[in-house]
């Protein structure tokens, strides 16, 4: 009996010690996990990522979808630089990021810069609301034919490199140089004055100037297809003659519905040419760099 309590009395110490063991075995984990967080959440700070440099670069969106719907991007450049800093511009100011991941799985934080209550109107915030929260979503990233795509199961979002159908259209300022009547007579090149003109910024503003009114207005472009949203700044001349009305009437038309963007170098009659032609209305005009015209 005394062996058997003495077994007892050892075997006790034994189980304490190795609930002990278990104990001190779980906060270590804990502790170490937290502290992974910990290294984690440092590592996340905005502005500062580590993506695969196949993402790298200035990306302008073309395209979303959320589950509200497609997004109107009514030709708003929004933008997603990748890179050393990662964030970019939205509807109402300026964000930062953190990517991390590649093509496949993707990690994205989007972090809202101050000033957000600038934007110019109740269509913008909603859409800088609705892209922010998509491109916090975004769970999966793919790149085919010069573009990227970041997605989750109810968001799609699709990025473009270039804001512009061929980055040399920044370049100039562009003189209409022909623009025929739907009769398809052709004005004598040179006889728009004052001159008619066309200027990308680079960014989302055209700026136009034409004989009897002028406008800045944001545009979005997929591929070659450009897409004018509405006016931001117009103003219209007084005293502006028939024709010169008649004209106008025909930019308008040929500027404010989807248009396709070309350029060609020294080709033609005119040399280096920016063609933009909208099907849909019916209508081409060629314009050259200021100088040339």
């Amino acid at each position: 009996m005394e062996a058997h309590g003495s077994m007892s009395a050892n075997a006790a110490p034994t189980k304490a010690a190795a609930r002990g063991t278990g104990v001190s075995t779980i906060a270590f984990r804990l502790a170490l996990l937290t502290a992974v967080l910990l290294a984690l959440a440092g590592c996340a700070s905005p502005g500062v990522s580590a993506p695969d440099p196949r993402l790298g670069g200035t990306w302008h969106l073309v395209s979303a979808h959320d589950d509200k719907g497609t997004m109107n991007l009514d030709g708003t450049n929004i933008t997603l630089t990748i890179g050393r800093f990662t964030g970019g511009s939205s509807p109402c100011n300026g964000y930062s990021a953190t990517v991390s991941g590649g093509v496949g799985v993707v990690y994205v934080q989007a972090f809202q810069s101050a000033g957000g209550e600038d934007c110019p109107n109740p269509a913008a915030t909603k859409l800088d609301a609705r892209y922010l929260t998509a491109l916090q979503k975004a769970q999966f990233s793919r790149l085919a034919a010069g573009q990227l795509t970041l997605s989750s199961p109810t968001t799609t979002l699709h990025y473009s490199k270039t804001a512009l159908p061929l980055p040399d259209i920044e370049k100039a300022t562009w003189l209409l140089a022909e623009l025929p009547s739907q009769g398809g007579s052709r004005a004598p090149v040179g006889a728009y004055d004052p001159p008619v003109s066309l200027e990308f910024n680079g960014y989302d503003g055209l700026t136009v100037k034409t004989v009897c009114s002028g406008f800045t207005t944001h545009y979005t472009v997929s591929g070659t297809s450009v897409r004018v949203g509405s006016t931001l700044i117009g103003f219209r001349i007084k005293g502006c003659t028939t024709s010169g009305k008649s004209l106008d009437d025909r930019l308008q038309r040929l500027l404010f519905t989807p248009f396709t963007a070309d350029i060609a170098y020294a080709g033609g009659d005119h040399g280096t040419t920016l063609t933009i032609t909208n099907s849909g209305a019916g209508l081409a005009a060629i314009f050259v760099p200021k100088g040339t015209g």
